[in-house]
């Protein structure tokens, strides 16, 4: 029987331990592990996320009679597949449509504009934020800059006043 089908056929953790790893059922009911670990390979929607290697060096630390490890590495190898879910739900095309348009409707949003409007206020007047400006405007590629756009806005407004 392949790894693959040997994780498949299991549904408790206690049958889990005893099925999979042959670790006699006295020593798998004194074997301890999250409800999360325990509800995940009750449900199975982990154990299919476990490559090969990984269930090698899980093999081995059952056979090394290293219960402790085997559990803390499920867990590690649970942690990991809940964050890859996470991921892969979050970059469902439905997920990110959703979330760009609640994040749109919040900054739409009265209170939220008044806020962040005051904390811009408040942030404009910081004397350290008030020092960083001046010295951003003294750098010669800003005066530069600044100079060229105050001439455009003047031959543009020139040009106007030329045509009326």
């Amino acid at each position: 029987m392949s790894w693959q089908n040997i994780l498949k056929n299991v549904s408790d953790f206690q049958l889990f331990l005893s099925e999979v790893f042959d670790i006699s059922h006295k020593d798998s009911q004194n074997i301890k592990a999250s409800k999360s670990l325990m509800q995940a390979i009750s449900s199975g929607k982990f154990l299919n996320m476990i490559t090969e290697k990984e269930f090698d060096t899980l093999m081995n630390l059952a056979q090394a009679k290293m219960y402790e490890k085997l559990v803390e590495s499920l867990e590690f190898l649970y942690d990991k597949s809940v964050k890859e879910r996470g991921r892969e739900y979050r970059q469902r095309p439905e997920v990110i449509e959703r979330t760009k348009k609640y994040k749109q409707e919040y900054r739409q949003r009265p209170e939220v504009k008044e806020r962040r409007k005051k904390y811009s206020q408040e942030y404009e007047k910081r004397p350290e934020v008030i020092e960083r400006r001046r010295e951003y405007e003294k750098r010669p590629e800003v005066k530069e800059r600044k100079r060229q756009q105050q001439r455009k806005r003047y031959r543009k407004r020139r040009n106007k006043e030329r045509l009326q």
